[in-house]
C-alpha cells in the first residue's frame, strides 16, 4: 500500500460536530481532506466558534447552525449539499474520528466490487472502541434475546446495522432509501437508517480489513465480568425513547427486531440506572423517554 492518500474525485464527506474537541476535529479533518474531493462541515450550534475555524480549511465548505438540531438533521444537509455537488460517493463522519491513510480509496474499491453481486446501501469499517480498548463486534443479525455478534480482522461481513461514522454511501441509494430521520435527533438515527435499507432489500457490509478508532459512549466500566458503556442521562432519554419508537412504530422492522428494541430499552432503563452513580437521573430520564416514545414525541427533548 502507498505511503500517501489517494485523493478521490468523486467522494465528498460530511462531518457533523457539536462542541467539538479541537485536536480530535483537526487530526479527522485534515485526514479527510487529503482523500476527498470535497468536505462538507456542518457545526450544530457550537461555541468555540473561534477554536473551531482554525481547523476548517480553505477548500472546506462550513455550514453553521444557530442551534443544536440532531445529527440527522446535520447529516442531511450535509448529504443534500453533497448531492448536489455531483458526489458519487458520500463518507459520513463524527468530529472526532481520524482516518488512515488510504482508507477512502480501500472504502471506495470495496465498495465497488460489492456493487456487481447485490444492491448495496453502504460500507463500513471495522470499529477499535478506545473506551473499551477493544475492537467492536458487528452485528450481523438481531433476535428477540439479543445480537449475533462477529468479531474479525479481515474479510467481508453483512451487517444488520453499523455506526454512521466512516461509513461509505453510494449516492444513488438515497433515492431509494431516503435520508436520516431528522426527528429521531441522535442515537439509533443511523440504526434506523440501515435497518431501512435492509427491508427495501439493500445491503449493508462491514469491510474488517480496514479499521478505525472511535469512543462508544462516555467511558466503559466493568460490571461481574461484563464491559459496560456508560453515557449520560440525556443519552439515554434519547436512545431509550428511539428504540421504543423504532419497535412499535417504525416500517421497516421485522417482528424479532422490534422485541430486541424493546428488550434493549428497558435493560437501557434499569440496568444501566442501577449500575450508574446518576441512577436516578438515569432512570427518570430512561422512563420519560420510553412513554415519549410509545407516543411518538420525538425531535430535540427540551
Amino acid at each position: 500500500m502507498s505511503i500517501f492518500n489517494t485523493l478521490e474525485e468523486n467522494v465528498h464527506a460530511v462531518v457533523v460536530m457539536h462542541e467539538p474537541d479541537i485536536e480530535a476535529l483537526h487530526d479527522c479533518l485534515n485526514s479527510l481532506v487529503k482523500q476527498c474531493a470535497q468536505v462538507f462541515v456542518v457545526d450544530n450550534g457550537s461555541s468555540n466558534i473561534a477554536d473551531i475555524n482554525l481547523c476548517i480549511h480553505d477548500s472546506m465548505r462550513l455550514v453553521r447552525l444557530n442551534d443544536n438540531f440532531g445529527i440527522g438533521l446535520a447529516q442531511n444537509l450535509g448529504i443534500q449539499l453533497a448531492l448536489k455537488d455531483g458526489a458519487e460517493y458520500i463518507l459520513l463522519s463524527d468530529q472526532d474520528t481520524a482516518y488512515p491513510l488510504n482508507y477512502v480509496a480501500d472504502m471506495v474499491a470495496c465498495l465497488e466490487k460489492l456493487k456487481n453481486n447485490c444492491k448495496i446501501a453502504a460500507v463500513c469499517p471495522n470499529f477499535f472502541d478506545v473506551n473499551r480498548s477493544e475492537l467492536c463486534p458487528m452485528i450481523v443479525d438481531v433476535g428477540p434475546f439479543g445480537n449475533k455478534l462477529k468479531t474479525a480482522t479481515s474479510g467481508l461481513y453483512k451487517v444488520c446495522f453499523a455506526n454512521a461514522s466512516g461509513m461509505l454511501i453510494p449516492a444513488d441509494a438515497f433515492s431509494g432509501i431516503g435520508l436520516m430521520r431528522g426527528d429521531l435527533f441522535i442515537d439509533c438515527v443511523d440504526t434506523e437508517w440501515c435497518l431501512r435499507a435492509n427491508k427495501l432489500g439493500y445491503a449493508i457490509y462491514c469491510n474488517c480489513d480496514v479499521q478505525i478508532t472511535h469512543s462508544l459512549g462516555d467511558k466503559a466500566v466493568s460490571v461481574l465480568g461484563r464491559t459496560i458503556t456508560q453515557r449520560s442521562p440525556i443519552r439515554h432519554y434519547y436512545m431509550t425513547r428511539n428504540s421504543f419508537y423504532l419497535a412499535l412504530h417504525s416500517q421497516h422492522l421485522f417482528l424479532n427486531q422490534r422485541f430486541y428494541f424493546i428488550i434493549l430499552a428497558l435493560k437501557r432503563v434499569f440496568a444501566h440506572s442501577l449500575l450508574s452513580a446518576l441512577r436516578l437521573e438515569i432512570l427518570q430520564n430512561g422512563l420519560i423517554g420510553m412513554w415519549h416514545g410509545i407516543i411518538c414525541k420525538l425531535g430535540k427533548h427540551e
